[in-house]
């Protein structure tokens, strides 16, 4: 009888231990894993048991019991309630799997990675110029921004080597005024950006260094920029000063107004390079009395019809009035022919133009010593 009441016990205690409920001893998850931008996954947690002999149905249990958590370290990865991992961006999060009572944990590392679709160089359009920053450094970047695959052995190609070049690494070297582009590719994507290079001056001048007005004259004076190449002068960049205002002033268009005798000095400004231009400002001439004047004996007034005809000796040569000695008197001196009107010329004359002076095409006098810019001149030169 004792015999059966062993027996009977130590069935009982298998039969116990094998139906009891176990619980979660362990948590394990992956070391690391790689996943691309938009992707969702779940993380691969293994748990380990008080009773590994438990059924499923008792080790769900103690899952259920132990009340695992995700959290993420890093918006590269966010964690739903449900426990799926979403790539969120390109990047890296420390992602940590920890038990309710916070007494079982363990951690994986996960990269995000976001691919490659194209490349863009830093600078669509690039102005060159020589005398100027004649060298400019292109530099090839991923599309999308974020992504995380390097944009190595990039290939740089010029459309026109004889305007601009272009170096291994993309620096881009202005050669001649033009245009080219300049491409840059990676495998199959391409990018590209249109280089101008223009010629910077290197200084600026008048077309003369020097000219005079008379009192009430004015010019506009013309600025060059040098070397020929050069584009002209931006007016609206150049500035206008006179050293002396009481002699002469300039307005902001280049036009200098004679204003009294003396001189002054005319000095234009454009992107730090300076002209100057020498004036001299004289009075205006008197006009001489008009008429005739006689000459010895009975010769005739010099003519005045243009300003550039002979007097006339005109007459009979004068008797001294008697002889002495068998002397024949000297013939009176020719009279200087009187000095031009420059009042200005009446019918088809040409105006008469004084040295320094600049005609306008009129008949009228300007103030000359300045530079003579007329596009619709077609009349005659003049030769001063």
């Amino acid at each position: 009888m004792k015999r059966i009441l062993i027996v009977s016990a130590a069935m009982a205690a298998v039969m116990l231990l094998t139906g009891c409920s176990t619980t979660v001893t362990g948590i394990d998850v992956p070391e690391s894993m790689t996943v691309e931008v938009g992707q969702a996954v779940d993380l691969a947690v293994n748990y380990t048991y008080k009773n590994e002999n438990a059924s499923d149905e008792k080790k769900a249990a103690a899952q259920s019991e132990a009340g695992v958590k995700l959290t993420s370290d890093s918006p590269a990865v966010t964690v739903a309630e449900d426990g799926t991992l979403t790539a969120a961006q390109g990047g890296e999060a420390i992602i940590t799997v920890t038990s309710a009572d916070g007494t079982l944990s363990d951690t994986c590392k996960v990269t995000v990675t976001v691919p490659l679709t194209g490349i863009a160089l830093d600078q669509e359009t690039l102005a060159l110029a020589i005398n100027g920053t004649e060298s400019a450094k292109l530099t090839a970047a991923p599309v999308p921004a974020e992504s995380t695959e390097p944009v190595d052995g990039v290939a740089y190609t010029s459309s026109n080597e004889a305007v601009a070049t272009v170096a291994e690494d993309g620096t881009v070297t202005a050669v001649a005024d033009g245009e080219a582009e300049i491409t840059a590719t990676l495998g199959e994507y391409t990018a590209s950006c249109k280089v101008t290079v223009t010629t910077a001056p290197d200084g600026i001048k008048f077309g003369k260094a020097s000219g005079s007005l008379t009192v009430g004259g004015s010019t506009t004076l013309k600025l060059y920029t040098t070397p020929s190449e050069a584009a002209a002068p931006d007016m609206s960049q150049v500035t206008f000063t006179s050293s002396d205002e009481d002699v002469a002033t300039v307005d902001s268009e280049g036009k200098v107004t004679a204003k009294k005798a003396g001189k002054a000095t005319i000095t234009a400004t454009y992107n730090g390079l300076t002209a100057e231009y020498s004036l001299t400002v004289n009075n205006k001439a008197a006009a001489p009395a008009g008429g005739s004047t006689a000459a010895s004996g009975n010769g005739a007034a010099p003519s005045t019809n243009n300003g550039s005809s002979a007097p006339s000796t005109g007459g009979n040569t004068p008797s001294a009035g008697g002889s002495s000695g068998g002397t024949t008197p000297a013939p009176a001196p020719e009279q200087p022919a009187p000095a031009p009107d420059n009042g200005g010329s009446s019918g088809n004359d040409l105006p008469i133009i004084n040295p320094g002076d600049e005609w306008d095409g009129s008949n009228a006098i300007i103030g000359g010593g300045g530079v003579f810019d007329s596009p619709d001149f077609d009349g005659p030169v003049i030769d001063r």
